[in-house]
């Protein structure tokens, strides 16, 4: 594998396979009425931007490397940390309409006018109601994992393990995978080679997100968060796949 940086673009590439892949690229501010916005954008520019909404307890360092190597081959691909979240400063929305708010300044202080969105967990619910109430401004949407928000008629009730483990001050790599993986051999194997690439980029990053943000997040889909300042929470930076699930 050959390492080297690409002063045209500003961003660190590796070249595997004869195929140039995107590794990372800088971190940038952005000023907003709300916040000032840090991002990262990565790719071709050009035609309309990808823009990743985070999963719950995520910021823009817990993307994996590996998807966003796929996507920005052929996308100018840009993730963001949401007001309050992450790197970005200000208080943290505590409902899925004030998420979405904030995706839309950071957006349109971007001077774009046009998007296409993708949204993992929490992230594909407030892209739904992006694309419901800004239709003119989202091209095309991608939801995993997501439901539309609120109660949905016929859902089975959400799991009270799965509500606590997303609150707690300290997430752990098990946790995480409990989170967001199925609970297979396969699923869980999926989820620890998936920590093992991102604790790549969590090494020189950000991996914790507010207390606030990660108390109010699991609140967006009932409406009974209530925002609050308070010190960092910490998600524990994975070093290595686990050989159980723990």
């Amino acid at each position: 594998m050959q390492e080297c940086v690409d002063d045209k673009c500003g961003q660190c590439v590796r070249v595997l396979c004869g195929r140039v892949l995107v590794r990372a690229g800088p971190v940038e501010g952005l000023e907003g009425p709300s916040a000032t916005f840090t991002y990262r954008r990565i790719g071709p520019r050009g035609g309309v931007p990808l823009v990743l909404l985070n999963r719950v307890r995520g910021t823009l360092d817990w993307w994996d490397p590996e998807l966003l190597d796929h996507l920005a081959a052929e996308h100018d691909v840009i993730v963001f940390d949401n007001v309050g979240t992450g790197y970005t400063d200000g208080t943290p929305r505590d409902s899925v309409e004030g998420l979405a708010d904030g995706t839309v300044e950071f957006i349109e202080a971007l001077g774009l006018t046009q998007v296409d969105l993708l949204g993992w967990t929490l992230g594909g619910t407030v892209a739904q109601h992006i694309a419901r109430t800004r239709p003119a401004l989202v091209r095309r949407l991608v939801v995993a994992a997501a439901n539309p928000g609120g109660t949905v008629p016929g859902a089975p009730d959400p799991d009270p393990k799965a509500r606590a483990t997303m609150t707690k001050p300290n997430v752990t790599g098990d946790d995480l995978v409990f989170l967001f993986f199925p609970g297979t051999d396969t699923g869980r194997a999926a989820g620890y080679e998936h920590l093992a690439r991102v604790a790549t980029r969590l090494a020189t990053g950000l991996a914790d997100v507010s207390e606030a943000a990660a108390t109010v997040w699991p609140g967006c889909w009932d409406g009974t968060a209530r925002s609050k300042r308070s010190s960092p929470a910490r998600t524990t930076t994975p070093s290595a796949p686990s050989s159980t699930a723990g």
